[in-house]
């Protein structure tokens, strides 16, 4: 249950991340990439807090996202 919500946590920061740099007029491929770097970061971080592997939570949040998976908005140019 930890890992759930650590990585619902995860996602929705990603998302907002990405939501901003998009809104600010950055181009998806530099929305993706600092989303998902920050998600990565983050998501490691609070995993060894919470004692949940961090490949979990950082995988768990960045997939459901496809925009925030910088491979997606690249092969899609």
């Amino acid at each position: 249950m930890r890992a759930t919500l650590l990585a619902a946590a995860v996602g929705a920061l990603g998302m907002t991340i990405y939501q901003l740099v998009v809104g600010s007029g950055f181009d998806v491929v530099v929305g993706s990439g600092l989303a998902a770097c920050a998600m990565g970061l983050v998501g490691g971080i609070f995993a060894r807090i919470a004692t949940v592997p961090p490949l979990v939570v950082t995988i768990a949040g960045i997939t459901p996202s496809c925009r925030a998976c910088p491979s997606t908005a690249v092969c899609r140019r």
